[in-house]
């Protein structure tokens, strides 16, 4: 009981406290959203060619709403209720305009000839592993905020629970979609979490419990973990300002 009284948490275990506090905030929101919001899907998969700057069908999923509209893989994609066809983001935002259970009226081209095809878009279906990855996201969590509160003091305590913060983030938060301001909030925390969870772990058991003895001769070796990440993330920010354009 005395131990119990004499118990001060660190500043450290009060900025994971409320870290964690954002994060099940945050992480509510994103569940709020994915129950409401559910994008359209065409069944189809599609890619853009680097030659010929067009957008082709590369999976058509069996008795799904394109298969149903008559689009095998191959096909061109010319137009979505009259609007051109120029990239795979023009048709999400496309479809996202038309909505789920709605009419999309394509033009389609298959070996040079034009053809219309009728889709009526359906609900995207939800990812049946994502209950199974929100309940691993709170583990780590916990774990990681059990780790600081309990021994706030103990050597890498705050490293390893950033490592479970970032771990959380991954498995838990996902985008909807939906894009808006919030949607894209997830979008990025999940993708910077992505990028962070393997060198943060590779930093923690370099230097856990004590730095190996050859950081003492290369201390740019930790920075340097972090580098691949830095580059992907810049990476991915201008492929997704391109193709918002």
């Amino acid at each position: 009981m005395t131990a119990a009284r004499e118990y001060k948490p660190g500043f450290g275990a009060v900025l994971a406290g409320l870290a964690t506090v954002a994060a099940i905030i945050l992480a509510w929101f994103n569940v709020q959203q994915h129950l409401k919001f559910h994008p359209p899907y065409d069944g189809v998969t599609w890619q853009e060619t680097e030659t010929a700057h067009v957008v082709v069908a590369l999976e058509v999923e069996k008795k799904g709403p394109g298969d149903n509209a008559g689009i095998q893989p191959g096909d061109t994609l010319l137009q979505i209720n009259g609007t051109a066809v120029e990239s795979s983001s023009g048709i999400t935002r496309t479809l996202d305009r038309i909505g789920a259970w709605n009419k999309a009226k394509y033009l389609m081209s298959r070996a040079g000839q034009p053809f219309p095809a009728e889709v009526i878009l359906w609900q995207e279906p939800p990812n049946p592993l994502r209950p199974y990855l929100r309940v691993v996201g709170l583990l780590y969590l916990f774990i990681g905020l059990f780790i600081v509160l309990r021994r706030p003091n103990a050597p890498r305590s705050r490293h390893f629970f950033v490592f479970c913060l970032a771990s959380f983030a991954l498995y838990f938060l996902s985008s909807t979609g939906k894009f808006n301001p919030f949607d894209w909030s997830i979008y990025w925390i999940n993708g910077v979490a992505l990028l962070l969870q393997p060198p943060l772990f590779l930093h923690f058991a370099m230097v856990f419990p004590k730095p190996k003895p050859f950081l003492e001769r290369h201390r740019l070796l930790l920075p340097l973990i972090y580098m691949p990440s830095a580059f992907l993330l810049l990476a991915q920010l201008a492929v997704v300002v391109d193709l918002m354009r």
